[in-house]
């Protein structure tokens, strides 16, 4: 079932692909934003890059990809007073990309596991001896490459910039007893990109002199053309997208060439509660069958959209209010790590929209990171946490 399961997605994606190319007149082109951070395994960083420049052409795919090298070196210390023979060492890592302009955050998670280790029962002696081991630093992550394509291209397309955030969770379990002293250290280096594939504009603007779409009230926008130097037999598609990439006709014109000068003008509704961004383009048909592609012009409309979950308050000197969501009841895995990577708290929700952790009681002073996994959509959130 798994390897249908990556047929369809592979035909799938095949397919949209050519779909894309198909709308070209001349081959794909690309841009890619990157940055190199460095960090101790665990951290938050903020990426800004450029939206996508919507009047250089139709933004068919954006692609976010890292690539992650992860050291880590641990200390392991048997306080069991006989031998333990399977001692095992679990490093796990998970990573969250989110954005406004992503539907959903894109995580990732991989882990390796160390051992069996034979450590001789204690012999009072910190740090050496048959009772001590010590492991690295070691790759768990060498160069890996983690891309993810999104074709949701609206929300990428006009001026300013987008903003993401990027968080990684590295943590280590230990098993074979309860009763042991630990200590372990990462390093990480991320490269961080985003590479934006468009079709370029073929537009000329001695056909097409201006192309508007201006927004009349929530509901309404007025869409108007001007052409110069018409020819018979040409006509026009008005087309409208509401992920930016793939485009539907709405109605047709045939070229007016009467004057030499022309207007042309179209209102469009929109319907309750549909996308709130919408994306129009024109296509110009040539007798020959030529096709040609207007810049594309974006219209916001108002709305509003269901944040990520979150805690408050934050730093919090008493209990902490976990809010999962405004109105969707779910159930949720939360787990409370320290800096280090150390799993202290696990807590499970079932049907809540809110939760509470104690945090006078059951943690100390300090910073935390509290990960919330969603256990019927397994989207996984991770927020940090001060405890004053």
């Amino acid at each position: 079932m798994k390897t249908n399961c990556r047929i369809i997605a592979y035909i799938i994606a095949l397919i949209s692909s050519v779909s894309a190319s198909a709308q070209c007149v001349d081959q794909l082109q690309s841009i890619t934003h990157d940055t190199v951070v460095t960090g101790s395994g665990n951290g938050f960083f903020a990426f800004s890059v450029p939206k996508f420049n919507a009047p250089v052409g139709t933004l068919v795919e954006v692609k976010v990809r890292s690539e992650v090298t992860l050291s880590y070196y641990f200390e392991l210390e048997n306080r069991e007073t006989f031998s333990i023979n399977n001692y095992r060492v679990r490093v796990a890592r998970e990573q969250e990309i989110s954005s406004e302009a992503l539907m959903t955050p894109l995580t990732h998670s991989s882990q390796r596991t160390y051992g069996p280790f034979t450590l001789a029962g204690a012999d009072g002696v910190a740090g050496s001896g048959a009772d001590f081991v010590t492991r690295g630093p070691m790759y768990v992550m060498d160069h890996t490459v983690i891309e993810n394509t999104v074709y949701n291209t609206g929300d990428f397309l006009g001026q300013g910039s987008i903003n993401f955030d990027y968080s990684s969770l590295d943590y280590s379990i230990v098993f074979g007893s309860v009763n042991y002293n630990y200590n372990g250290t990462a390093e990480d280096t991320l490269h961080f990109s985003i590479t934006y594939t468009y079709c370029p504009t073929w537009f000329l603007n001695a056909d097409v002199t201006s192309f508007t779409a201006v927004k009349r009230d929530n509901d309404l926008v007025d869409i108007q053309w001007i052409t110069h130097n018409e020819k018979h037999n040409r006509k026009y598609e008005l087309q409208i997208s509401t992920d930016g990439r793939r485009f539907v006709g709405v109605a047709k014109f045939p070229a007016k060439t009467v004057t030499e000068t022309s207007t042309y003008r179209y209102q469009h509704r929109f319907e309750p509660g549909g996308a709130r961004k919408q994306i129009f383009r024109l296509k110009q048909i040539e007798q020959d069958g030529t096709v040609k592609y207007s810049p594309v012009r974006i219209v916001e409309l108002k709305g509003s959209t269901e944040g990520r979950p979150g805690i408050y308050p934050n730093p919090a000197t008493g209990p902490a209010n976990l809010l999962f969501h405004n109105s969707k009841r779910g159930n949720w895995d939360v787990e409370v790590f320290s800096l280090s990577g150390h799993l202290l708290k696990r807590y499970r929700f079932s049907n809540a929209l809110t939760a509470k952790i104690n945090t006078n009681r059951e943690l100390s002073k300090g910073m935390y990171m509290v990960k919330m996994t969603n256990r019927d959509s397994q989207e996984m959130f991770i927020e940090r946490l001060m405890v004053q």
